[in-house]
């Protein structure tokens, strides 16, 4: 009679110690949860970031010879659910690199790309499906993802176009190279300057490059509107605008 290979279950002292790195306990507690969930026995390691314009939530890079990445946005830790699965999504796709071939990893390192969400990546996904319910892990984020209601602080250029239209643009750290293009736009058009913390406006094109984005939402156009009146003025050659 045949003996059964049984395999023990990934438990909180089998995390790697670089994850826990500065990593909060509730992202780590997450990933060795879907370690045990995906029979994985080590967790990437694991960094925290607060990108404004980044459209990602979490990603996990493929590391050759190292521990894999995963990469976490600050804001989605606003919400315990929607970090779970942003943290199971990932850990899905560290499951998946940890069972990469060698044609693969030789495809990897000729920089020929494959495909994120897989077959593999797949059965990862449904697996903890079964688990955590339907659509748990899903390919692409969904409406149920819940994000902070502010980011952290940024300058908001908004613009008053001869056309009438209103535009905006954003920077993090106000350097010389910004000023000097707020003065040059300045000399054209209305432009008012505001700080915010508003998510809406934090993927907005960087202010230097001259480009402007326009909200599609009728009701985020109005708020545009409204901050302009609010903002303070670019003054240009003494006079303000």
């Amino acid at each position: 009679m045949g003996t059964t290979t049984r395999h023990r279950e990934v438990t909180a002292n089998d995390v790697t110690g670089p994850a826990l790195g500065g990593a909060p306990k509730k992202v780590i507690d997450f990933a060795w949860k879907y370690a045990r969930i995906l029979g994985v026995s080590v967790i990437p390691r694991i960094a925290i970031r607060n990108n404004l314009s980044s459209s990602w939530l979490g990603r996990c890079h493929f590391k050759l010879g190292h521990e894999n990445l995963m990469e976490i946005q600050k804001r989605v830790m606003y919400d315990d659910r929607t970090l779970e699965r942003i943290v199971a999504h990932e850990m899905a796709h560290h499951a998946d690199y940890l069972e990469l071939t060698a044609s693969e990893i030789a495809m990897l390192r000729a920089r020929i790309k494959r495909t994120s969400h897989g077959p593999r990546w797949q059965s990862f996904a449904n697996k903890i499906n079964r688990v955590m319910g339907e659509d748990f892990v899903t390919v692409f984020s969904d409406a149920s993802h819940i994000t902070a209601p502010e980011t952290k602080p940024f300058v908001l250029m908004i613009v008053k176009m001869s056309s009438g239209r209103f535009g905006f643009a954003i920077g993090v750290r106000f350097t010389d190279r910004m000023r000097s293009s707020v003065y040059r736009q300045g000399s054209s058009m209305e432009v008012r300057l505001i700080e915010s913390k508003d998510p809406r406006w934090a993927n907005g094109p960087r202010i230097g490059l001259g480009k402007f984005a326009m909200p599609i939402k009728p009701e985020d156009y109005q708020a545009l509107q409204d901050l302009f009146a609010k903002g303070v003025p670019v003054k240009w050659a003494g006079v303000a605008k």
